[in-house]
C-alpha cells in the first residue's frame, strides 16, 4: 500500500531527507500529472513514498497538507475516489483556502468534484497517548477519521518514524510515556492498626493463656491422684501434656504483656 512503511529513520534510512526534497519529488510529480505523463506522475510518487519515511525534520502543516492532495491524485489515479476524496479533506483541514491552479487541473476537471465532496464538519478527533520520550506530530491536530501524517519526533528534534496513516490503520509502535502518579497505589491516610484493635488482640491473647494455664493445672491434679488402672505410657503422656500446656500458657502471656504495652505506647502517639 502507498507510503505505508513504518522505518526507524537512523537504522533503515542511508541519509535523512529534506523538507525541500520532499517537496521537490511533490512538484515534479504534480508536472507530470498536468503534462499528462502518467508513468512521470507515478515515478515522483513512488520516489516521494520512499523519501517521507526518511524526513529529517518535523512536517509542517504546509507540507502535510502538499502530501495529503498529491496522494489524493495518487488515489484518484488508481480509480479510488473514496480514498482520494479522504486525502483531500486532509489537505483542506490544513490549508481551507487552498485551490488548483488551471494548469494543473482544468475548471471542468472531474477531480475538483471528488476534492470538495468530503464534509468537513465534525472532522472526529481522539486523544492519542504522549510518547515517553520526545512528541508524536499528526499534521499538527490528532485526527480520527481522515488520513494523517504520524511523525514520532525523538528529544533532538528529529524524526524517528514517519508514516502516512489511513482512517483505521493501525499506529506505528512507540513507548508511551506514564502520567505522573501513575501505577501507584493510594495509600489509607488512617493508620492500619488502631491502638483499640491492639489492646483488644492481647486482652484475647491472655484470656486464652489463663485458660490453657487452668487445664494444666487440672491436669496437675490429676497427677497427684491415684489411678490403679493407668499404664506407664498413661502417666507419661499426661506428664507432656501438662508439660507442653504449661510452656503454651507462658508464651500466650508474654505475647499478651507485649501486645497491652504496644497498644500502651500507641495510645500515647
Amino acid at each position: 500500500m502507498l507510503l505505508a512503511l513504518v522505518l526507524d529513520v537512523h537504522a533503515v534510512c542511508p541519509e535523512l531527507v529534506s523538507a525541500s526534497d520532499l517537496e521537490t519529488h511533490l512538484d515534479e510529480a504534480e508536472t507530470a500529472f498536468a503534462d499528462l505523463d502518467v508513468d512521470g506522475f507515478l515515478a515522483n510518487m513512488d520516489q516521494a513514498s520512499i523519501s517521507l519515511p526518511c524526513l529529517g525534520v518535523p512536517m509542517s502543516p504546509a507540507l502535510a497538507a502538499h502530501v495529503h492532495r498529491d496522494v489524493g491524485l495518487r488515489y484518484y489515479v488508481d480509480r479510488d475516489q473514496e480514498t482520494a476524496a479522504l486525502s483531500f479533506a486532509s489537505a483542506r483541514i490544513l490549508e481551507p483556502d487552498f485551490a488548483f491552479s488551471d494548469e494543473l487541473l482544468p475548471a471542468d476537471h472531474g477531480i475538483r468534484d471528488v476534492y470538495a465532496s468530503r464534509s468537513l464538519v465534525g472532522d472526529a478527533r481522539e486523544d492519542v497517548p504522549r510518547p515517553a520520550a520526545g512528541e508524536l506530530l499528526l499534521d499538527g491536530v490528532v485526527g480520527a477519521q481522515r488520513p494523517v501524517i504520524v511523525q514520532l519526533v525523538d528529544g533532538t528534534g528529529t524524526p524517528t518514524t514517519t508514516r502516512y496513516l489511513l482512517p483505521g490503520e493501525a499506529m506505528p509502535p512507540y513507548e508511551v510515556a506514564l502520567d505522573p502518579g501513575e501505577d501507584l497505589v493510594e495509600l489509607p491516610t488512617e493508620p492500619l492498626v488502631r491502638p483499640m484493635h491492639v489492646g483488644l488482640g492481647s486482652a484475647a491473647v491472655g484470656i486464652a493463656a489463663g485458660a490453657v494455664y487452668g487445664v494444666a493445672l487440672a491436669q496437675k491434679s490429676q497427677l497427684g491422684s491415684d489411678h490403679p488402672d493407668w499404664t506407664q505410657d498413661d502417666l507419661d503422656g499426661l506428664v507432656t501434656s501438662n508439660h507442653n500446656m504449661v510452656i503454651t500458657s507462658g508464651a500466650l502471656a508474654g505475647v499478651a504483656v507485649v501486645g497491652g504495652a504496644t497498644s500502651l505506647l500507641m495510645w500515647r502517639l
